[in-house]
């Protein structure tokens, strides 16, 4: 019997909080999260498409549905994404766009943190307990304030 896979795509501009909103769409509806920026960052410009491939063969081994945080920036990269649906076996179900004000997104990211080693974001007033320590909780080190 074949499994039906689908994947869903979140996108918005940065400051979106397009990682909050990934989270909790995968938890509630019982999915697996593939963050885009996060592959990107490790696997540099030539990189991220094999290893997209494997983070999405990865989670389509252990889900049926998988959400696709952020979306390819460039023509290729969006050709790679249908014709590894065909290589995989999924669909692409959905494109969810959040409309966010350009208000809300300064806010955003004049209150953001990044992991320089990582590469994952954290809000200044949503991750931190206490405010004097600024530590990336999966890697131990300092966090920066986000700059634009």
């Amino acid at each position: 019997m074949k499994v039906h896979k689908e994947l869903y795509i979140l996108i918005g501009p940065l400051g979106s909080n397009k990682t909050m909103y990934s989270e909790a769409i995968a938890k509630l509806f019982n999915m697996e999260s593939v963050f885009w920026a996060k592959i990107k960052q490790e696997g540099g410009t030539k990189g991220c498409l094999d290893l997209l491939r494997k983070s999405l063969s990865k989670a389509f081994s252990e889900f049926s549905y998988v959400l696709l945080d952020g979306f390819p920036t460039n023509k290729d990269e969006a050709i790679f994404l249908l014709e590894a649906s065909k290589t995989l076996g999924y669909t692409i179900k959905c494109v969810i766009q959040l409309n966010i004000s350009l208000e809300k997104i300064f806010h955003n990211l004049k209150n953001r943190f990044v992991c320089n080693n990582c590469g994952v974001f954290y809000e200044d007033d949503l991750s931190f307990s206490d405010k004097n320590i600024l530590n990336c909780p999966n890697c131990g080190v300092a966090l920066t304030r986000f700059l634009f």
